[in-house]
């Protein structure tokens, strides 16, 4: 695994989304014809088939994060799609799970009264890469338009698709979406910006409070890096930090707790009672469901894993934990090339 993984010492770790971005009011973009984000290598037409282009917005003083909005609307149709091309500009795992989180919580302020949504992962494939996203089917009792959100991590940039409809039918409202996201490739963005396919190791001080704990981070965070160099090629691993993948995180925590039950280190009792604390939830066969309540569900889960969230949280009440995933010990980040 040598030049995979350096290691970084922080004072502290704060690494959550791209939704870091300090608030910019969004301007409107002047201009006639097609428009073209240079540094992205991407045009948005002035029209995409019969769907015609509305706005143009940039969501940053360098005009690098942008919204197009396309639109039809007439006696048969109202159809409205506005596709989103911005900068990656954390490298921290927890940035697609942030950024599609913020984006939907975005909708909901929009609605002024809420929303439900049914979520799941998707990927797009092209030549050879495999770029994943995650997906909200958006659903209010005070709307009647089908409503769906996509983002997608793309290397060093993000691709955010929001597609609504008050006429297409489910299997019409589908296939313009997957041609929509075909036009403005997640995978073509990933070759313009990939990223460099190894990690940096963030540790936050909590890491150092003894020699137990900092011996069964470190190992943990090498078992993180090596379930990724097992599992994604290197093209995949050029477009995301597989922080999404739910072994990503179960691996890991079992070898912290390996280390834990192993090592003949100075321990102290707040280091005993954390990973003792996950050693139950672990044996108790409720790691995956721990793992999956504590991140909004938003996570790529194995086929083989059968997930029982219901019995979880009744095994939650009789067995509190304190453990929250996302105070972290460290921190995995694309490191530069």
């Amino acid at each position: 695994m040598k030049h995979i993984l350096a290691i970084a010492v922080l004072c502290c770790i704060a690494y959550c989304s791209s939704a870091q971005q300090q608030y910019y009011k969004p301007k409107k973009i002047k201009h006639k014809g097609a428009y073209a984000l240079k540094q992205a290598g991407v045009v948005f037409p002035e029209s995409i088939e019969k769907y015609k282009k509305l706005d143009v917005y940039a969501f940053n003083a360098e005009k690098t994060n942008v919204g197009v909005t396309y639109e039809v609307r007439n006696n048969y149709e109202k159809t409205t799609f506005t596709i989103y091309v911005y900068p990656a500009d954390s490298k921290a795992e927890g940035r697609l799970r942030g950024e599609y989180l913020q984006a939907l919580q975005s909708v909901a302020n929009a609605s002024y009264r809420g929303v439900g949504a049914v979520q799941y992962p998707v990927s797009f494939k092209e030549d050879g890469y495999k770029v994943n996203g995650f997906t909200a089917d958006i659903n209010s009792k005070f709307a009647k338009d089908r409503s769906r959100l996509t983002v997608f991590e793309c290397g060093n940039w993000f691709l955010k698709v929001r597609l609504s409809s008050e006429d297409l039918d489910s299997l019409a409202f589908h296939t313009l979406e997957q041609q929509l996201i075909a036009r403005f490739s997640p995978a073509k963005l990933v070759q313009q910006a990939p990223l460099s396919g190894t990690f940096n190791m963030h540790l936050a001080p909590a890491a150092y409070r003894d020699s137990t704990m900092l011996h069964a981070t470190l190992g943990s965070a090498y078992k993180k890096v090596e379930w990724a160099v097992e599992n994604l090629d290197s093209l995949e691993r050029s477009s995301c930090i597989p922080d999404m993948y739910l072994e990503f995180h179960t691996v890991p925590l079992q070898e912290l707790v390996k280390l834990w039950e192993e090592t003949a280190f100075a321990s102290s009792p707040t280091t005993d009672s954390y990973i003792s604390e996950l050693k139950t939830v672990t044996e108790s066969g409720f790691l995956e469901e721990m793992i999956m309540d504590q991140y909004n569900m938003v996570m790529i889960v194995p086929d083989e894993i059968v997930l029982d969230l219901a019995e979880y949280r009744v095994w939650l009440n009789q067995h509190p934990v304190s453990i929250n995933l996302h105070e972290k010990f460290y921190v995995l980040s694309s490191s530069d090339k």
